[in-house]
C-alpha cells in the first residue's frame, strides 16, 4: 500500500508542475513576438499593449539620449486655434484659419537658454491642447535603438532593435490592437 501512495503522490506532482508550465508558456502572438525578437529571459507576460511594452524596455534598458524628431500640436490659446510643429530642431507656431490653412506665426519660437522640451512646454503651459502627436528616437543601452510614435498618451508605433542584432521589433497600434512582428 504505502508503494501506491508514494506513486499517487508523485504522479500528482507531475501533472500539477506540467499544468504550471504549460499555464506559463501560453503567451499571445503580441507577447510571443516580443519575447523572440527581444530573446529575452524575462517574463512577458504582463505586457498587454505598447504602452506597457515601452515600461518594460525602459525598466531593461537605461536611456542614454533622446531625440524629438517631429511634433505637433493643435492647441486653443486665449481664443485662437493655433498648431505648434517641430521638425528637425525648428520650432514653428500656426495660427489655423477658418478654412484649416495654416498661417506661420514664429518661426524658431524657442525661448533662450531653454531645452526644446522645456521650451516647448513653456509655450503651451496656459494652453488647450486638442491634439498632441510625438514622435522620437532614443539610445538605450545594450547598444540598442526606440523609435516610437505617441498621440497624446497612447503609443502609436514602437520600433526597437539591438545594433548588430538579426530581429528588429515593430510593433503598431490599428483599430485598437496592439500588433508586434519580428522582422529578421
Amino acid at each position: 500500500m504505502p508503494f501506491a501512495v508514494s506513486t499517487l503522490f508523485i504522479v500528482c506532482l507531475v501533472l500539477i508542475s506540467i499544468s504550471a508550465s504549460a499555464r506559463e508558456k501560453k503567451l499571445t502572438p503580441f507577447q510571443q513576438n516580443i519575447k523572440n525578437c527581444l530573446a529575452t529571459k524575462e517574463d512577458v507576460q504582463k505586457i498587454q499593449n505598447l504602452n506597457q511594452l515601452y515600461e518594460f524596455i525602459d525598466k531593461n534598458y537605461d536611456l542614454k539620449t533622446s531625440e524629438t524628431l517631429y511634433r505637433e500640436v493643435l492647441y486653443k490659446e486665449k481664443g485662437q486655434l493655433l498648431k505648434l510643429k517641430v521638425e528637425k530642431g525648428l520650432v514653428s507656431i500656426y495660427k489655423v484659419t477658418d478654412d484649416d490653412t495654416l498661417k506661420l506665426l514664429n518661426n524658431d519660437a524657442r525661448q533662450r537658454g531653454l531645452t526644446d522640451e522645456s521650451s516647448i512646454n513653456q509655450l503651451l503651459m496656459r494652453a488647450d491642447v486638442r491634439e498632441d502627436f510625438l514622435k522620437v528616437k532614443e539610445v538605450r543601452s545594450g547598444q540598442t535603438l526606440l523609435q516610437f510614435g505617441k498621440e497624446r498618451d497612447q503609443y502609436k508605433s514602437i520600433s526597437f532593435e539591438k545594433v548588430g542584432a538579426a530581429g528588429k521589433l515593430e510593433c503598431t497600434n490599428k483599430e485598437s490592437s496592439d500588433i508586434c512582428i519580428c522582422r529578421k
